[in-house]
C-alpha cells in the first residue's frame, strides 16, 4: 500500500456507533444488527492496528456529519496504533493530497489557504485535545 501511495479510510467510528445503537441503523430487528456491527468494528480495529505497524497512511473519515464523530474516529485510530501525528495528517495533509489540492490545503505554508483550527491543548500529546478548540480561522479571518 505504501509503495503505491494507497490511503486507507477505515471509518471505525460508524461500526462502533451502530454496534452500540443498532436501532439507528434499522428499527426493524436491531438486535440482529448490533452483533454484526460489533464484529465489523473488531475486524476494523485489527486491520488498522496491523496496517499501522507498516505505517500505512490512513484518512480520518467517519461516514457522518456530526463533528464529534470525527473526534471519535481520531481517538479510535489512535487507540489502534496510529501515532497522534499520523492521525492529524490523516485529517489534514493526506486528504488534500488525495484530492489533488495539497498545493493550497492540508498544511501550513506560504501561499496556501489560511484555514486553521487553533487549539488550547497539544493534540500530539493526546489526540483528544483536538476538541480543545480555541479559534477557527477560515480564509485568513477568524470564523469562531
Amino acid at each position: 500500500m505504501n509503495e503505491t501511495g494507497t490511503l486507507l479510510c477505515p471509518t471505525l467510528h460508524i461500526f462502533k456507533f451502530y454496534s452500540e445503537k443498532p436501532h439507528v441503523f434499522s428499527d426493524a430487528e436491531p438486535e440482529k444488527f448490533g452483533p454484526i456491527f460489533a464484529k465489523l468494528f473488531e475486524i476494523g480495529c485489527l486491520i488498522v492496528s496491523e496496517l499501522a505497524k507498516y505505517e500505512v497512511r490512513m484518512l480520518v473519515g467517519q461516514d457522518g456529519y456530526i463533528p464529534r464523530f470525527t473526534h471519535s474516529e481520531m481517538v479510535l485510530l489512535s487507540q489502534n496504533g496510529l501515532s497522534a501525528m499520523d492521525v492529524l495528517k490523516g485529517a489534514t495533509r493526506y486528504p488534500a493530497e488525495w484530492l489533488g489540492i495539497a498545493d493550497k490545503y492540508g498544511s501550513i505554508a506560504a501561499g496556501k489557504r489560511a484555514n486553521l483550527v487553533i487549539l488550547d491543548r497539544n493534540p500530539v500529546e493526546d489526540i483528544r485535545n483536538v476538541q480543545s478548540v480555541h479559534m477557527v480561522v477560515r480564509d485568513g479571518a477568524i470564523a469562531f
